[in-house]
């Protein structure tokens, strides 16, 4: 048959059929191309069926010229000579690789790629579709069927890979960290209990080398022929039922346990493609969260990818993962009348690239988790020939556009706290939508994500950007080591600063700091390379070096002779420093270094066997380090599931006792003197258990097994192994035994106290032995086993002691032991001046108002030093909802909880002032809100005079609901004057009272309001008694006071939201005990400052209106 004839054909047929297939592609495709067959009908121009007439301009098409200016000829020669083009020249987009890996602390969000499977040989496809098929079977065999058609794609370094090739997934997981992602989602194919395309993702996670983060999305439809999931030719079915879905769940449990599985907010995340097709996806992800709770992993984030429904919400998934074309290309108009057609059989659906980057524009912000998706280009002209789905026009540079907009989504809408897009996808060859480099492109799309993800970071007031340098002597699974790693997370991502890490050797944790930071390994390099390194750093910003242990003391006098400021963190005692012969190096740190951060006293005294006493005094600062974990259980007062879980795990009877022990067991930790306890212990009680986790110190494997064996051990002391999940551990056990023979200030202290559980220690042996005669434990003579053996025994058997000691820990370890503090403090000691505000969240039955609160400080441009939630008693669920969200906060909050009501919320603030540690504090209460930059444009104005002690901002009012009850005070103030607080100023206290606060409370809100730490302080301990006597005016009193002491800064833009309820103290109070209250402030004001006539009449006059106002029939007489 004819072209022609086909042609004419097919219009007949589509238009008999039009009813049915109105809203298909493929029809939609035939109306674009008969619409402009008649216009050139029309026009009297010839036109090939297929293609454009040759004289008509193309628009819009990248990198795509009309065959006149080409080559003269027709479209079919101008797509040849691109065919030759591409197999003998580089094009002038290829963009070859760089040596500069992406700087982890520039970047701030998250981005995953979906990874495709398919790239090796299974007996299925075999069946299926010829023996060999692979993605690579279709990508070859495309061909261009329009000028300007970017087919074939051709893989570039990686060629047609096998992914049997372990080494393959290696490389691509270099590039892929050097290009800044931060993980891979496989695509995971489940038929009800059979795999598919398994083999990938299985040597991915036995190859724990491959230390790169990654998650499952699971492929739940039938695999079809038609390779869209459809029930049409189905090859292999899904069996969704309850019991595949507890098959499924129980498939995953071992990578959910992984440590690289992706987690959001410490939570595993889990991807389903479509949910809609499950029988009940409600009932499925009940059963899959029950499971994982059951089994100890906890809770998961359920993800569900937008295909052919949009909220999450409607299956109980958590969040919506967009998935493009998916959506966003839903009903955009096809621009094949526009492309110069060269097959002239051609009926695939062409759509502009720009278009489907003007539709995500357009998206408004969706009202659940949603998590933006973008693909780099797509095309399925590979897997459906002459009748594909493309996008023209889709270049690295337009990636870049809707790259941004999806990581400006992701930085305005977190999930759960943390910033993610979705990339489709890493490797999906066959649909034109890959990452990898290829021949036309080389690293330019690679090249544009990580540009897109280092650049335009959103300001984060006076600390982001600044960089700082940390290091670490390795990178082995070690305390100290594992310290390092975690203030540098903690600088990059807490305090957004710009961090590099000096490893002077390598080890497991390697890969931890490349993802955190950009990591410079110092091991075989030269003098000159090092100091040339130093003087880079410098010149690069670098104001600080924080150098860990005392094996850093090797470098700290290059450190110094480069002009860097360099402090040390020494958690080494006498015994380990000679070990190691690190006399010198110590010797050193004292000399070149600005300040030495020693975490206890037992350090600073075993330093002076090495240096003398002045130069370490002189240096010497004690600051124990913060507690850098964060256990699932914090907060939570039963422990039941933990226990249970713990002992089910072990294999133990559900009222076994369990003494918990976590390290390196070696003859310093004190593993003999534990196994010497032990046997006495469980002598006396056959229930006990010992359990050490962490690795074991090979050379002492014989006399540990020798000690099990005499001490009739074998079935009461479980060495564990190295396992990262230790929550369970810690929360489960009943006690911490801490038998180290010297340890400078152990974290697994500070862990276990976190969750309740007490220590017993040797007196003597380090900071942690201190720390817990603070009523946290119990330490006994050193070394002496009997006494250790009997400690134990006794707590085990004194519950109430062992609560009250476990409780006691807790609040130790919530009101001293704040990683963030730490941080902070660091740099401040260290000559990086950064402002620390504490921020103090007084509460009373708010509960309903604690997420957003406390999200809205958290997500303040300037990181906050402390967040303090004093809640006075709240009868409804206020402590629960807390406890919930204090693990997706950062910093976590120290939660203060009253036994009984304080009966005013000024007693709240004397506490809140008197338990900061900040210099700054912000009163924020609980049912407000605030704008991200509102602490940013106080400390601003907090900067400019160090004389001011109160700064604030104008208010919104609004109500319950969080809507608009007044757009600011304005109309408040007005009567005092229009212009006054339209601008900022900065004036003294005299004069603020004089012209506004001697009048009435012209700061209607504390909320609005930051004050310096010393002078709200004294006031508060001082004062209280005073400020008691008002219920409403109480505040007014407070600025007063306040305001003796300097000065105040005023900012007219709108950070603070204050909310108003119907039934507020103010409106709960008698008209006439209102208005005594300003009556009495206005004398107190006039008391305090001298003021003009013209402003005592002023509140003369006001105090008149008020009256008015309130319907008080004449004024009552002052109270003496």
């Amino acid at each position: 048959m004819s072209t022609s004839r086909r042609v004419a054909l097919k219009g007949a047929i589509f238009r008999v059929v039009a009813p049915l297939i109105r809203k298909t592609r493929s029809y939609r495709a035939w109306q674009v191309y008969e619409a402009h067959r008649v216009s050139s009908a029309s026009s009297g121009r010839p036109v090939m069926p297929g293609s454009l007439d040759n004289t008509k301009s193309v628009n819009n098409l990248s990198n795509v010229e009309s065959s006149d200016q080409r080559r003269g000829g027709n479209a079919a020669e101008d797509v040849l000579y691109r065919l030759y083009a591409l197999s003998s020249e580089s094009s002038d987009d290829y963009v070859q690789i760089d040596s500069e890996p992406a700087d982890p602390s520039k970047i701030d969000v998250r981005a995953i790629a979906f990874y495709l499977p398919q790239f090796h040989p299974i007996p299925e496809n075999d069946v299926w579709w010829g023996r060999g098929f692979t993605e690579w079977t279709n990508v070859t065999k495309a061909l261009p069927q329009f000028v300007g058609h970017y087919q074939p794609r051709l893989p570039g370094e990686l060629g047609f890979y096998d992914l049997r090739l372990v080494d393959v997934m290696r490389r691509q997981v270099e590039l892929a960290r050097h290009y800044g992602l931060k993980g891979f989602c496989f695509h995971y194919y489940w038929f009800g209990g059979r795999r598919l395309l398994e083999r990938p993702l299985e040597q991915f996670v036995a190859s724990k080398d491959i230390d790169f983060p990654f998650c499952i999305c699971w492929a739940n439809e039938n695999w079809s022929r038609r390779w869209d999931g459809m029930d049409e030719d189905i090859l292999i079915g899904q069996s969704h039922s309850p019991e595949d879905d507890i098959a499924f769940i129980t498939a995953l449990e071992p990578l959910l346990r992984d440590r690289r599985y992706i987690k959001i907010n410490g939570k595993p995340l889990i991807v389903l493609y479509r949910p809609s097709i499950l029988p009940d996806a409600n009932a499925t992800q009940q059963r899959w969260r029950k499971y994982c709770r059951d089994v100890g992993i906890g809770e998961i984030v359920l993800a569900m990818v937008q295909f052919d429904v949009e909220d999450p919400r409607v299956f109980g998934f958590d969040v919506a993962i967009e998935f493009p074309p998916h959506k966003l290309a839903r009903g955009l108009d096809p621009i094949n009348d526009k492309l110069q057609i060269v097959n002239p059989n051609y009926s695939g659906y062409v759509v502009d690239y720009e278009a489907v980057i003007g539709r995500a524009r357009e998206q408004s912000t969706a009202p659940f988790n949603m998590i933006r998706g973008v693909f780099p280009s797509w095309d399925n002209e590979a897997r459906k020939p002459g009748r594909g789905y493309t996008f023209a026009n889709a270049t690295p540079i337009s990636y870049r556009k809707w790259l941004d907009l999806a990581i400006d989504y992701a930085r305005r809408y977190p999930v759960e706290g943390e910033r993610l897009v979705f990339i489709n996808a890493w490797n999906e060859w066959a649909e034109g939508a890959y990452l990898e480099p290829d021949r036309r492109y080389g690293y330019a799309y690679l090249s544009q994500t990580r540009a897109a993800l280092q650049g335009d970071l959103p300001t984060r007031g006076p600390i982001a950007g600044r960089r700082v340098a940390v290091i670490s002597h390795d990178a082995h699974p070690h305390g100290a080591q594992y310290l390092a790693l975690n203030l540098t997370r903690e600088l990059v991502s807490g305090l957004g600063m710009g961090v590099d890490v000096l490893l002077l050797e390598g080890g497991r944790l390697a890969s931890d700091f490349i993802n955190a930071a950009r990591v410079h390994f110092l091991m075989g390099i030269s003098t000159k390379e090092l100091n040339e390194l130093f003087s880079k750093l410098r010149e690069s910003g670098v104001e600080l070096v924080i150098a860990n242990t005392s094996v850093s003391g090797r470098i700290t006098r290059a450190v110094a002779a480069a002009g860097l400021r360099v402090i040390t963190l020494v958690h080494e005692m006498p015994r380990l420093i000679r070990d190691y012969g690190l006399q010198s190096a110590v010797r050193d740190l004292v000399k070149y270094s600005e300040k030495v951060i020693l975490p206890s006293t037992a350090v600073r005294d075993g330093l002076l066997e090495f240096v003398d006493a002045g130069s370490l005094a002189e240096k010497a600062t004690l600051r124990p380090q913060g507690l850098f974990t964060r256990s699932k259980y914090r907060g939570v007062g039963d422990l039941t599931r933990a226990r249970t879980l713990l002992r089910r795990k072990l294999g133990l009877p559900d009222d076994a006792c369990i003494v918990l022990t976590v390290g390196y067991a070696d003859r310093r930790k004190g593993v003999d003197l534990l196994l010497e306890a032990a046997a006495i212990c469980c002598k006396a009680d056959a229930r006990l258990h010992f359990v050490w986790v962490g690795h074991l110190d090979e050379t002492l494997r014989e006399e540990n097994t020798a000690a099990i064996e005499k001490g009739g051990l074998a079935a009461h002391f479980h060495f564990v192994g190295l396992d990262f999940d230790t929550d369970d551990y810690y929360a489960g056990s009943d006690l911490y035994a801490l038998p180290s023979r010297e340890d400078p200030f152990p974290s697994v202290v500070l862990e276990s106290l976190s969750v309740g559980v007490p220590v017993v220690a040797f007196s003597g042996t380090g900071g942690g032995a201190d720390l817990l005669q603070r009523g946290v434990g119990v330490v006994v003579p050193s070394f002496d086993v009997a006494e250790y053996a009997k400690a134990i025994l006794g707590l085990l058997a004194d519950n109430d002691t062992r609560r009250r000691l476990g409780r006691n820990g807790v609040e130790l370890v919530d009101a001293e032991f704040s990683f963030r503090q730490y941080a902070m403090d660091l740099l401040c000691l260290g000559g990086v001046e950064i402002p620390r505000v504490s921020v103090v969240v007084p509460n009373f039955n708010y509960s309903r108002y604690l997420g957003e609160r406390l999200a809205c400080i958290a997500e303040q441009t300037v990181p906050v030093y402390e967040i303090i939630v004093l809640d006075d008693r709240s009868t409804d669920d206020s402590v629960e909802t807390i406890q919930r969200l204090r693990h997706e906060l950062q910093p976590e909050p120290r939660v203060v909880v009253n036994r009984v009501n304080s009966g005013s919320v000024f007693r709240q603030w004397q506490r809140g002032a008197e338990l900061a540690r900040g210099e700054y504090v912000w009163i924020a209460e609980a049912d407000d809100l605030a704008m991200p930059e509102f602490l940013e444009h106080m400390l601003h104005g907090m900067s400019v005079d160090r004389d001011v002690q109160l700064a604030y901002c104008q208010s919104e009012a609004i109500d319950e609901h969080g809507q608009q009850l007044m757009p600011n005070y304005l109309s408040y103030t007005n009567d005092l004057s229009v212009e006054r607080w339209a601008r900022s100023y900065l004036v003294t206290g005299a004069q603020e009272v004089n012209d506004a606060l001697g009048v009435k409370n012209t700061i209607p809100n504390v909320s609005a309001v930051l004050f310096r730490h010393d002078s709200l302080c004294k006031v508060m301990s001082r004062e209280l008694p005073q400020i008691l006597r008002y219920k409403v005016a109480g505040d007014w009193l407070v600025y007063l006071y306040v305001l003796l002491n300097g000065k105040i800064f005023y900012d007219p833009q709108v950070s603070n939201r204050h909310r108003r309820h119907h039934n507020s103290v103010t409106l709960g109070m008698t008209s006439a005990a209102h208005y005594q209250e300003v009556v009495e402030l206005q004398e107190c004001a006039r008391s305090m400052f001298q003021m003009s006539e013209t402003s005592i009449a002023a509140a003369t006059a006001y105090l008149e209106t008020l009256r008015k106002y309130l319907g008080v029939a004449s004024a009552p007489a002052t109270e003496g």
